[in-house]
């Protein structure tokens, strides 16, 4: 290499090897939602999740079973419905997901394309005794 041209390939280096922060990609995360029924009520543990976007929430189920993972179609844009509706598998409707009816079962939603924003959701068979959550994204 010419004298002329290593100043050149030394500042190329630097560059490559410095990334800003910004320009990082997020690594995917999953993140536990457990469904339970015990003296303190039916609920989602936690019942507020903040995630990425692109993680993905797994519901489990640990007791006062079966449940559901419905989102509140009143609370979100329909162009973001569509999109979250697609990533729910087995569904038993718009937005809801399956009943699951043993300890052990889980259900996992992708927020892959989901814009930033509140998403609540709750469980069927529990909502009138405030089995509610909501996923945050930011």
């Amino acid at each position: 290499m010419s004298l002329a041209l290593a100043p050149i390939a030394a500042l190329s280096r630097s560059f490559a090897l410095s990334t800003p922060e910004s320009s990082r990609t997020h690594a995917q995360q999953t993140h536990e939602v457990r469904m339970v029924s015990d003296a303190n009520g039916y609920r989602f543990d936690p019942a507020r999740v903040v995630i990425a976007p692109g993680d993905s929430i797994a519901f489990v189920v640990v007791s006062g079973q079966p449940h559901t993972v419905a989102f509140d179609t009143n609370a979100i844009r329909s162009d973001v419905a569509r999109t979250l509706d697609g990533r729910m598998r087995d569904r038993i409707g718009t937005l809801s997901g399956p009943l699951l009816l043993s300890p052990g079962d889980r259900y996992a939603i992708s927020f892959t394309r989901i814009p930033t924003g509140r998403y609540p959701f709750f469980c069927l068979p529990h909502l009138a005794l405030r089995m509610t959550g909501e996923i945050v994204v930011q």
